[in-house]
């Protein structure tokens, strides 16, 4: 979006808030997930693994997922500093990339908790895994344009994608090529992402990773 190779990108939150801060990427739609525009993060443990609360996380291995992510990262940060956890506290973490390979390292015991989005606790519940926690509302993913496309274009995409859903074959067909559980988008607004731009803010004054 910056260097002008793409005009449309498919951003998480937080990587959103970035792009429109840096180059003024403006926002058109977040996607729905099982008809629902939104998302939780939660933090996982395994289940009778001796871990029952956020707070006993402290001193414990901790995974995260990307660095950018908002449910594997952002919203496990604030959950952990809720309950007076910081980086510091903890015995060791890292970033494990995708969601699935940090709930599959919790299971395995190579990592004591975890942060991850709620939909895929759901899948490894019945392997295990327990939620401890789990946070605010978060948008879905967003589709965005560039700056540079004007507004007649970009609300003609809008209106296409808003189009979009599960009773036709074809756009069922690109729906779960994104994600299997994706059924359509609906408008977004930047109020959508206010709670998660503060939470940014306040880690980012707390500190980056190491």
């Amino acid at each position: 979006l910056e260097a002008g190779v793409t005009q449309l990108a498919f951003l998480t939150p937080t990587t959103y808030i970035d792009a429109k801060k840096k180059f003024g990427a403006v926002l058109l739609v977040k996607a729905l997930r099982n008809g629902v525009p939104f998302t939780h993060s939660v933090i996982i443990a395994q289940s009778g693994g001796g871990i029952s609360s956020v707070e006993a996380i402290k001193g414990k291995s901790f995974a995260f997922g990307d660095r950018m992510s908002t449910s594997s990262y952002l919203m496990p940060r604030a959950l952990l500093a809720d309950a007076g956890i910081g980086l510091d506290d903890l015995k060791h973490y890292a970033f494990l990339g995708h969601h699935d390979a940090v709930a599959a390292a919790v299971l395995a015991g190579e990592y004591d908790a975890g942060g991850i989005r709620e939909s895929t606790a759901k899948l490894f519940e019945s392997r295990g895994l327990a939620v401890l926690k789990t946070s605010i509302e978060i948008p879905e993913f967003n589709i965005c344009v560039s700056k540079d496309v004007d507004r007649a274009t970009a609300e003609r995409i809008k209106h296409a994608l808003t189009s979009m859903g599960r009773k036709d074959a074809e756009q069922e067909r690109s729906l779960t090529m994104i994600d299997p559980d994706y059924t359509g988008f609906t408008g977004a607004a930047d109020a959508d992402y206010d709670a998660i731009e503060k939470i940014m803010d306040a880690m980012e004054r707390a500190g980056a990773p190491a």
